[in-house]
């Protein structure tokens, strides 16, 4: 493992470079090798495997369905050479720590997105109600996935809280009523 002060000077000489468009910087993964990195962050390939055949026991949908053979060299694809900056558009990036819900992540962002397409104001919402609250089974241990939590939310709640109604919590918890809380 490179130390902060050996990466400092990395960093900079990669930065002083002229033919990038962005800079790179020490953060809390800087230090971590690939399999230190792996195992702290990353879903066992077991419990992915265990994951994705309850989801597809669960679904109407084939696993053809999700192959990834569409060839898109056979769509008529236009570049349109537009760039979009969604800082404005979404709250600040989150982060999950070592619990294994980037599903919940992955679908407020989503439905942060569609807030603010909506109703053009930036919103905050509950990470923590979709892992205490679905009926799925999901959770930090067991992953999931952030469609059918989506799905669970338009067709089993009222809505989702913001986080500062019902936030983060550092251990599990149970399902805490959103009686009173605005609901988005």
């Amino acid at each position: 493992n490179k130390k902060p002060p050996e990466l400092r000077g990395l960093l900079e000489k990669f930065n002083r470079r002229t033919d990038r468009t962005y800079e790179q910087g020490i953060g809390p993964f800087t230090d971590l090798t690939h399999a230190e990195f792996k195992e702290k962050y990353l879903m066992k390939p077991e419990a992915l495997k265990n994951l994705v055949s309850k989801f597809m026991s669960q679904s109407k949908h084939t696993v053809s369905e999700f192959d990834d053979d569409d060839d898109l060299s056979k769509r008529n694809l236009q570049s349109t050479n537009t760039t979009v900056d969604f800082t404005y558009k979404l709250p600040p990036i989150k982060n999950q720590g070592s619990c294994g819900d980037c599903w919940a992540y992955s679908a407020i962002v989503g439905a942060e997105g569609n807030y603010y397409d909506c109703n053009k104001a930036v919103t905050s919402l509950s990470e923590e109600f979709l892992v205490d609250c679905n009926n799925q089974g999901y959770s930090c241990s067991n992953g999931g996935f952030s469609y059918p939590t989506l799905q669970w939310v338009q067709s089993s709640t009222s809505g989702i809280p913001t986080e500062t109604a019902y936030p983060v919590s550092p251990t599990p918890q149970t399902c805490q009523s959103t009686s009173g809380m605005t609901l988005y």
